[in-house]
């Protein structure tokens, strides 16, 4: 009676390198480096096992794999470039706030015929007590300096609950305000440095 040859399927880690490999495509190197291991593990057995299956399969994933690595340079330069995007559009929305402030400072100075409490050859910060009045907040003290309560500054589109909150610029500072000058700290938190954000 003639024993039947059992074929040996493929092995588990050339299956592996193709699915880690086709992976890639949405992972980059992150699946593709584990194609390749595996795919060369794959290879080294089929060989020293001499198996008829899973040779395309782990070249396939080896090839995919090795592809994936040409993602790492392409990083390299697509995320300087979108963090140099985000960093200009901070700049840019800093200035935007800090000539909106400015513009809401000299409409203050115009309606009450005086500066804007707080800024009066005197540097300020933009923090919750500062921005009352220019918000139009209901207290005692907004009151007193904007009886009207007038809303000069429109914060975000809309005057928060209670009419008080701290104005920050896109690196979590407060602005500075000195007679009708507004400025950022900029990027480095720290003042009289070269990219201080000013209206002057």
């Amino acid at each position: 009676m003639e024993e039947k040859t059992k074929v040996k399927s493929a092995p588990a880690s050339s299956v592996a390198s193709l699915v880690l490999g086709c992976l890639s495509f949405v992972f980059a190197f992150i699946t593709g480096i584990p194609a390749i291991i595996c795919g060369h593990i794959a290879l080294s057995k089929i060989k020293k096992e001499q198996l008829a299956k899973g040779k395309g399969i782990a070249i396939a994933g080896l090839v995919i794999g090795y592809l994936s690595l040409l993602s790492i340079p392409l990083l390299a330069l697509v995320i300087p470039g979108a963090n140099a995007a985000v960093d200009a559009a901070k700049i840019a929305n800093c200035k935007n706030t800090a000539f909106n402030l400015r513009t809401a400072l000299i409409t203050f100075y115009t309606d009450y015929r005086r500066p804007y409490p707080g800024t009066e050859n005197q540097t300020s910060k933009t923090d919750a007590t500062f921005m009352e009045a220019i918000l139009g907040a209901e207290t005692a003290a907004a009151s007193k300096a904007n009886p009207r309560g007038i809303i000069f500054f429109d914060f975000n589109g809309s005057l928060p609950e209670g009419g008080s909150v701290d104005l920050l610029d896109p690196w979590g500072n407060h602005f500075r305000v000195k007679d009708k000058t507004v400025w950022s700290l900029g990027p480095d938190g720290i003042e009289g440095t070269a990219d201080d954000i000013s209206t002057k």
